[in-house]
């Protein structure tokens, strides 16, 4: 299981004060398989999911991927007899994270051999966006062959680094979509366009004339 997922785990232990031992009895597994999940020994199968998420009380999605609503109150009640757990502000920690979940069809090779190109996924996996990506549409034509006009790219609320692709707001109005270098101890940055047919002047930025910096991630077609 990854990391997230075992954060949500012990979370959700954490924000109802129980044990390990209290989530297995409630959910009817051992409390060495509870152990082995938290620490990311033991894959988190969706029959175990729902039988954990049952004995918490919140959805299994929320446990899969981080989505679905909190659902604590029936189930906290059968934990806790009749007293009602107040969750307060941890709540917001179970709120739907709105994230994108793509499903996992196949794999490819980016090898040159024609005989692994591709590879069925069955049953179909899923890979969750970051929470927070957004989708941008690009205007001009300055990062062909990257994406061209009219395409969207994906881009998520994130730390960029030397030759990332970012799209930038600037605190005067101005969008850029260009590659990012740093500059002057991370105090300034270099944005450069990626077409070399039409090359076009880097633009210099000090970075507190940046509202907002998104680091692209993926490109729509």
């Amino acid at each position: 299981m990854c990391d997230a997922a075992a954060s949500r785990l012990l979370h959700a232990m954490s924000a109802r004060g129980l044990s390990q031992a209290e989530v297995a009895a409630a959910a009817g597994v051992s409390p060495q398989y509870v152990n082995n999940v938290v620490r990311g020994r033991t894959g988190l199968s969706v029959r175990f999911a729902e039988q954990l998420a049952d004995g918490l009380g919140v959805s299994p999605t929320y446990l899969l991927f981080g989505e679905g609503p909190m659902d604590a109150g029936e189930a906290v009640a059968r934990l806790r007899g009749d007293r009602r757990v107040c969750v307060g502000e941890d709540e917001a920690f179970y709120t739907p994270r709105r994230a994108v979940r793509v499903p996992l069809v196949g794999r490819v090779s980016a090898n040159p051999e024609p005989d692994v190109i591709w590879e069925a996924v069955e049953p179909r996996e899923y890979r969750e966006l970051p929470q927070g990506a957004v989708a941008l549409e690009v205007r001009g034509d300055s990062m062909r062959p990257v994406a061209m006009p009219g395409q969207a790219v994906l881009a998520v609320d994130a730390a960029v680094e030397d030759g990332d692709l970012v799209a930038v707001e600037m605190r005067d109005g101005r969008q850029m979509f260009k590659r990012w270098w740093w500059r002057e101890g991370r105090r300034a940055a270099i944005l450069e366009s990626v077409r070399r047919e039409a090359i076009e002047p880097p633009v210099p930025v000090k970075v507190r004339d940046c509202r907002h910096v998104w680091r692209v991630i993926g490109v729509l077609f």
